[in-house]
């Protein structure tokens, strides 16, 4: 009986010490603990700031009239997208819309001197948020534009004039131009033009981007180059004295020239 009650005890004494053994293995170690906290904090914060972001963005949309007379629009854009539409009345029409996260709204310098209407938008440099201004401008015809957009599209639309177009991370898109003298420039994006008319000069580059342009048919000079692409000229007759002229340039991209009837 001794002996059986001795095992018993020395079973019940392995049990406890088992016990103790599995609690101090479950039991996390510093660097567990750390790393578990850590991710707690992170997970935490990521929900703070997607609420955050939900509280705080949105876009608000505004319109103003240039109602004094206009003779040369310049548009300045940081960060946002450009859309010029042509065959407007007398004054100028602007119509901006904001697009903003946390708070970070663009600010706006406008001013009409000497019959030139400046119009400059600008973000904030952002560690978190978003911030842009998108414009859609409609000008009257035979005003000269300038539109600088370097994060941003440009898109213009039925308009009778000489533009100057610059952006460096976006593309160019022109539909019914007929003009005097277009210059287009863009660092990555593409450039795709199409003519009412034939233009007295249309001047296209782009680095990385394709280059089209679509004209009428007719005598035309034409500079078409690109040092890694192709470049194709079709439907247009090439002569050193012809009225119009034609430079369409991209460095890797493909370059197009179609004359169309």
């Amino acid at each position: 009986m001794k002996g059986v009650s001795a095992g018993y005890a020395a079973t019940g004494e392995g049990l406890e010490t088992s016990r103790v053994e599995e609690g101090r293995t479950r039991r996390l170690s510093p660097w567990g603990r750390l790393v578990a906290a850590s991710v707690f904090v992170l997970v935490a914060a990521g929900a703070s700031m997607a609420g955050l972001w939900a509280a705080t963005s949105g876009s608000t949309t505004t319109s103003f009239l240039a109602a004094a007379e206009v003779l040369r629009v310049e548009l300045d854009v940081g960060r946002g997208n450009v859309v010029l539409v042509g065959g407007g009345l007398d004054e100028v029409s602007v119509q901006r819309t904001d697009h903003f996260a946390y708070d970070h709204s663009p600010d706006e310098v406008r001013t009409l001197e000497e019959g030139v209407l400046r119009i400059t938008s600008g973000c904030p440099d952002l560690l978190v948020g978003s911030c842009s201004a998108d414009y859609r401008v409609r000008v009257s015809d035979n005003v000269p534009v300038i539109v600088r957009a370097p994060h941003g599209n440009i898109r213009l639309a039925s308009y009778r004039g000489s533009a100057q177009l610059e952006t460096t991370f976006g593309s160019i898109s022109v539909v019914t131009f007929c003009g005097f003298v277009l210059q287009a420039t863009t660092k990555t994006g593409d450039i795709d033009v199409t003519t009412g008319c034939s233009a007295d000069r249309l001047e296209l580059r782009s680095d990385t981007g394709e280059v089209t342009a679509s004209v009428p048919e007719g005598r035309y000079r034409v500079d078409a180059a690109t040092s890694k692409g192709t470049a194709s000229v079709r439907g247009v007759t090439q002569t050193d004295d012809a009225p119009w002229s034609i430079q369409a340039l991209s460095n890797t991209g493909d370059v197009t020239v179609l004359g169309t009837p």
